[in-house]
């Protein structure tokens, strides 16, 4: 029961002091196969300044794995074992992995991990038929076996 790679959604927030044209690169940068063309939104931030939402959909199976195997050969060692050793803080009720890399240095081209301002990676899984008990180790095992 190895767990399959269903898709992967990248999103940011970009703030009107950014270049949005650069975050999109960066996001596309991750990885490959995003979606050529990325979803837009503008909204209000919290104090009334414009921001952008960005969001780059990967929905084919093939790709998103893809992308999933060279993201993840581009994290560091450290990285990779922060993850797999506290896992169950990156993975939602769903079994949704959740990962967050600093957006700045996605601009600069380093993939590492981070909280203020990140480049959000949602990675959703084929599940079915897998007790909730065991998807933390398959998915760590499948991550194990990327970096090989």
């Amino acid at each position: 029961m190895n767990p399959r790679i269903a898709k992967v959604t990248l999103s940011a927030i970009v703030h009107a002091t950014e270049d949005s044209d650069k975050i999109v690169f960066a996001m596309q940068a991750v990885g490959p196969d995003a979606e050529a063309r990325p979803e837009k939104r503008r909204a209000s931030g919290h104090y009334g300044n414009e921001i952008q939402t960005v969001r780059l959909p990967i929905s084919n199976r093939s790709r998103a794995e893809g992308f999933v195997v060279y993201f993840w050969r581009r994290l560091s060692l450290v990285d990779q074992t922060e993850m797999i050793d506290n896992l169950r803080g990156y993975l939602d009720e769903s079994g949704r992995l959740h990962i967050r890399i600093d957006k700045q240095e996605a601009v600069n081209g380093n993939i590492i991990l981070g909280q203020t301002e990140p480049i959000r990676i949602e990675i959703s899984f084929d599940l079915q038929g897998i007790p909730n008990k065991n998807i933390t180790n398959l998915i760590a095992k499948k991550l194990e076996e990327l970096g090989s």
